[in-house]
């Protein structure tokens, strides 16, 4: 991996998680498209990037035990 401080990192996506009810993901906006790639469901965008959607709420369920705030 090249140093950390000659690399300029962008996030690519932003997704939103709201607690109603139950904790939602909602569908964000893409920042960064240098590809120009079609439109990807929530599940194709996760899978790019290795992980789930299962994966990412286990995780963000660890943040504050899953409360909201």
């Amino acid at each position: 991996m090249s140093n950390i401080d000659s690399c300029f990192i962008t996030p690519a996506h932003i997704f939103l998680v709201k607690k109603r009810e139950n904790w939602e993901f909602v569908h964000g906006e893409v920042l960064w498209n240098p590809l120009n790639l079609p439109h990807l469901s929530i599940e194709d965008t996760f899978s790019m990037y290795g992980t789930s959607l299962v994966k990412v709420a286990a995780k963000l369920l660890q943040i504050n035990d899953g409360k909201p705030g």
